[in-house]
């Protein structure tokens, strides 16, 4: 099955074509937030993504920011035997599930840091986007500035009952602080 949704998705991610499929063996979910002038401005899902000894790590962070709706990705390298880690920048990335396939429905673009925030274009798609990250088995693509093949994660965990209902709290709060 895996590898049926792998193939499907490169078909129709021309950009990222020569993909290198990861399984990762670590998938951790946390909550966090921004505030703004100590109002709620955000409220964020991180997504932490290892797979030692592999050295790449990458996070996938949901946000929604007042109230649009992104994604952003980040990745790096890390020597597992010192500790030590190096930010590598991002060029490209798609984020996808079997049922949400909306490549083009994100305004992409690159912070000074080489981080990728696609913003929702569409805010009718935002309800069906949290319930594609929320349901898991979803792809995070993305290409390396410093690698020539893309990278296709594909990550079967959803984020537990404990991270949705916080998210899901933040959110209230921040309606309420509008």
């Amino acid at each position: 099955m895996r590898c049926l949704v792998t193939f499907t998705f490169a078909m129709l991610f021309p950009v990222l074509v020569h993909a290198t499929q990861v399984s990762p063996s670590g998938v951790e979910y946390t909550n966090d937030t921004i505030e703004q002038r100590g109002k709620l401005a955000a409220c964020i899902v991180t997504t932490a993504i290892i797979s030692p000894p592999a050295p790449e790590i990458v996070n996938f962070q949901v946000l929604v920011i007042g109230g649009t709706h992104a994604f952003k990705v980040t990745a790096g390298d890390v020597d597992w035997t010192n500790g030590s880690g190096v930010a590598k920048r991002i060029s490209a990335a798609d984020f996808s599930t079997a049922q949400f396939n909306h490549p083009s429905a994100f305004k992409k673009s690159i912070t000074s840091e080489g981080q990728l925030v696609g913003y929702l274009r569409d805010s009718n798609l935002s309800g069906e986007f949290l319930r594609a990250f929320f349901g898991g088995r979803y792809t995070i693509r993305f290409m390396r500035t410093d690698q020539k093949d893309g990278r296709t994660y594909y990550i079967e965990q959803a984020p537990g009952s404990d991270v949705a209902n916080a998210f899901r709290l933040c959110l209230g709060s921040m309606k309420e602080t509008r």
